[in-house]
């Protein structure tokens, strides 16, 4: 997850230099959950005045039953579409970003 002040820069590098996490399997018709993202109240209404954008990121990858390596892409931004002031978490949503949703 990348913060960023205002929009999201148009050349941000989605580097995979570094994985974040644990390896893990998942078996075929499997399901996979990950950890908590905690987003505070106040980036919240950052993001909801136009003064951050956050960026959730990152890849999957996998070999098939056949040997051959692939992976998944992806990234999602994080939208405030409601009012923050009742601290409803309905008014949080996320939507595919534009970039860096792909697989092979």
């Amino acid at each position: 997850m990348n913060g960023f002040p205002g929009a999201i820069p148009n050349d941000f590098s989605f580097a995979m230099d570094t994985p974040i996490g644990s390896a893990l399997n998942v078996a075929p018709g499997g399901t996979l959950t990950t950890s908590v993202i905690p987003l505070s109240f106040q980036n919240l209404a950052f993001v909801e005045n136009k003064q951050m954008s956050i960026l959730i990121w990152g890849r999957f990858t996998y070999q098939e039953i056949f040997g051959a390596d692939h992976f998944t892409n992806f990234a999602f931004v994080v939208d405030v579409t409601g009012d923050l002031t009742t601290r409803d978490t309905q008014s949080i949503a996320y939507r595919a970003y534009e970039k860096h949703n792909e697989s092979d």
